[in-house]
């Protein structure tokens, strides 16, 4: 089968509900729950909360906008949409899928070590209570031995599944899936909320979350939004340009943007309101995020709230929900490439990609028991004092995060601004009229300065600076 025919045999999102619930748990992945809360402690609360909003709706709506016009105007993959709209750029899309394929070097890692914890909590949670730091460390290697749990048993399960769940195609597999487990992700979260505020101190953590305190706001509050606005909305992976080539004309892409945008800020909020309150109400735990918080210190939390055991099996299923939805949506902007590029048959794209993914990703876990035994596999990184080493894991995470993520957005951002143009853009945007866009001139501004300077400023600190996407 011929590269036109494959293109021409492209799957579509079945239903306009199907597709935004896709987009929306793309969005919201591993990095809007255990991230979030944590940075919007640094920052200050209620003002960080502010800040990330005003973010959302001047920058991550807007480029998100940006790359559904590309995918949808090209209906293809992300490096033929981009070389499409104009000859020789297909590089920018090429960004997306190299970030995509980094991140899930991690992902899937981590994404195992959320199964093993699941299990956890409903075999041995006595163990998990009695030393979560124990516990957490002997997953993966903590005691220089190899991690065969954390690098390979559970990591490959959720590769699987992954694979799984992509096998099904667009409507049949992405669509179904993201339609079941979205609502129940929100249903998760619900009842954990209610959960956290009924602990004795919880509300403080509630003050704390909607209390403004301007003198909070600061250079570094800003830098944090931004960074966690991008990585959270799945800017810059080539995810939204793939998902948007398989939307119809027929949608109204500003109205979706919107409603993506918001159910990933509403998912932002509410994990905001269970982990800070549950912090808030637990003596001598410091708040955090991340991996090492979310498996260590918060197990301790639960280990001291009534009903722990069964408020951390909800909360490690809602980090599999949301695991899960994000990497489907890394790994289809890959497979899509590949199929309409390489002429690789779907299945056999899916599955040599994961099992690719896989066994590089197994250094990220590895790399943990390895610095435990002395024998730390080192890789070079790079910022204003030169070349120094650093874990696999680490490699793998700052490659993602100050480089290939930032750098990936900002081409786009520029290609969409300057290259095709906000004009094309907007007659894609808007459908000959059928779906007016009344602040097209706002956009096509806050697309070719804004967004551009903003995210060359994250590109620029994370070099530069060492500050932190993600």
């Amino acid at each position: 089968m011929g590269k036109e025919e494959k293109t021409a045999n492209r799957g579509q999102w079945a239903s306009t509900q199907g597709f935004i619930w896709a987009a929306a748990g793309s969005a919201v992945g591993l990095g809007t729950i255990w991230k979030f809360p944590g940075k919007a402690y640094e920052g200050g609360g209620g003002a960080y909360c502010l800040v990330y909003i005003l973010v959302i709706l001047l920058l991550g709506a807007i480029a998100m906008l940006g790359e559904f016009a590309v995918g949808r105007h090209s209906q293809r993959n992300c490096v033929a949409a981009f070389h499409q709209l104009k000859k020789g750029w297909g590089w920018v899309g090429l960004l997306g899928v190299l970030s995509s394929l980094i991140v899930m070097f991690y992902y899937i890692e981590v994404g195992g070590w959320v199964i093993r914890y699941i299990l956890a909590y409903i075999m041995e949670p006595s163990r998990v209570f009695a030393d979560p730091n124990a516990y957490f460390a002997d997953l993966v290697g903590g005691d220089g031995a190899f991690p065969w749990d954390g690098a390979v048993l559970y990591p490959l399960i959720f590769t699987v599944a992954t694979a799984l769940i992509l096998s099904g195609g667009i409507s049949g597999g992405i669509e179904k899936f993201n339609k079941l487990v979205m609502p129940l992700l929100l249903v998760v979260m619900a009842v954990l909320v209610f959960a956290t505020l009924a602990l004795p101190g919880a509300m403080d953590g509630i003050r704390f979350l909607i209390k403004v305190d301007w003198s909070t706001i600061n250079f570094g509050t800003i830098l944090s939004a931004l960074g966690q606005c991008f990585f959270s909305l799945s800017l810059g992976m080539s995810v939204m340009v793939t998902y948007g080539s398989y939307l119809s004309r027929q949608e109204n892409l500003v109205q979706n943007v919107w409603v993506i945008c918001l159910i990933d800020t509403v998912v932002a909020f509410l994990s905001g309101f269970i982990i800070i309150p549950a912090v808030f109400a637990t003596p001598n735990t410091a708040m955090g995020g991340g991996g090492s918080f979310t498996f260590t210190a918060l197990s301790g939390v639960f280990s001291l709230m009534p009903g722990g055991i069964y408020v951390g099996l909800l909360f490690y299923l809602l980090l599999l929900f949301a695991a899960l939805t994000s990497s489907v949506s890394l790994v289809e902007a890959i497979v899509s490439y590949l199929t309409e590029e390489w002429g690789l048959g779907r299945r056999t794209a899916i599955w040599s990609m994961s099992t690719l993914i896989f066994f590089v990703g197994m250094a990220y876990t590895v790399s943990y028991s390895g610095e435990n035994a002395g024998t730390p596999l080192y890789l070079l990184w790079f910022d204003r004092r030169g070349f120094y080493p650093v874990t696999a894991a680490a490699f793998i995470e700052l490659l993602a995060d100050r480089l290939m993520i930032p750098l990936a957005a900002l081409a786009s951002c520029l290609f969409v601004g300057w290259v095709w143009g906000t004009d094309q853009a907007r007659l894609e945007i808007e459908q000959n009229g059928h779906f007016p866009f009344r602040w097209g001139k706002l956009w096509a501004f806050l697309i070719r300065y804004l967004a551009p300077t903003a995210i060359g400023m994250i590109l620029l600190c994370g070099l530069w600076f060492g500050f932190s996407l993600s």
